[in-house]
C-alpha cells in the first residue's frame, strides 16, 4: 500500500487554484484518455477504483510506502 500526495490544478488562479489530496492505494494506472486511476486490490484480487484525476491537471508530489 502506498500513500500518494497529489496536487490538482483547478484553474481558479493564484494559490486557490490548487487542491491537495492524499490517496491511499495499492497503485495507479495511466490511460490514453488522459487520466490517472488510483486503485486497491480486493481479497479476490479484483481492482477497486479509489480515485481518478486528469493527468494534465495532476501533479504527484510524493509517494510514500505505508
Amino acid at each position: 500500500m502506498n500513500k500518494y500526495y497529489i496536487d490538482v490544478i483547478t484553474g481558479d488562479g493564484g494559490s486557490q487554484g490548487r487542491v491537495d489530496y492524499t490517496i491511499e492505494a495499492d497503485g495507479y494506472q495511466t490511460f490514453e484518455s488522459g487520466y490517472y486511476m488510483f486503485y486497491k486490490r480486493s481479497e479476490k484480487n479484483e481492482i477497486i477504483t479509489v480515485a481518478t484525476f486528469p493527468i494534465a491537471r495532476t501533479i504527484i508530489t510524493k509517494i510514500e510506502k505505508i
